[in-house]
């Protein structure tokens, strides 16, 4: 359960720069490193916070 909020969280973290660096509410420095801990974040929680899902 702790991993697919963290998972998510990741998820926000690599989304949501990209909008605030357009509305110049960060840099791009700032938006560059907080996706690059979002993406490591995401790859190193989403395998293990979603594997028990079962597919249909």
């Amino acid at each position: 359960m702790i991993l697919k909020v963290i998972a998510y969280l990741a998820l926000v973290l690599t989304i949501v720069p990209p909008f605030m660096f357009l509305a110049d509410s960060i840099e791009v420095e700032a938006m560059k490193n907080v996706m690059i801990v979002g993406f490591v974040m995401w790859f190193a929680t989403a395998p293990f916070g979603f594997k028990d899902q079962k597919t249909s």
